[in-house]
């Protein structure tokens, strides 16, 4: 026997249990066995339906999924693309280094001036970009 006839041969067995459990059933509450055999047999029919439509479906796809910084088609976060970066074009990492840490110091110049009073909006009581790090040294 091959396995889809095996499987086949067990939607059957369990459409014909369906419909003997509805019949028994049937025939002690009504006295025949026709209505509950059909009701089984409409049921077991739906589940071997519901099996087959469902074929190849997990409930692990219904599980959350937990967020990630990756970009999507390539999975790397931004650091992980910048180090490539970095690599391909040959900068060294004094010359980054001393990017970011300029950067650091010309946005902590613009807040201690007030320039930046009028661009950021306040949200959840934080006033300015937590990320800053104005005390930082080469």
């Amino acid at each position: 026997m091959t396995p889809q006839f095996t499987v086949n041969l067990l939607r059957v067995l369990f459409i014909t249990f369906c419909a003997a459990i509805g019949a028994n059933a049937s025939e002690s509450i009504f006295g025949t066995v026709w209505p509950g055999m059909a009701l089984g047999v409409v049921l077991g029919l739906s589940v071997v339906l519901i099996d087959r439509l469902l074929k190849g479906f997990s409930l692990r796809e219904l599980a959350p999924v937990t967020p990630s910084t990756g970009e999507p088609r390539t999975g790397l976060a931004m650091g992980n693309h910048c180090e490539l970066m970095a690599k391909q074009w040959h900068i060294p990492r004094a010359d980054q280094d001393r990017l970011a840490y300029d950067s650091h110091m010309k946005a902590a110049a613009a807040y201690a001036s007030g320039y930046m009073d009028d661009l950021v909006v306040p949200c959840a009581g934080v006033f300015r970009d937590n990320n800053l790090r104005a005390d930082m040294t080469l």
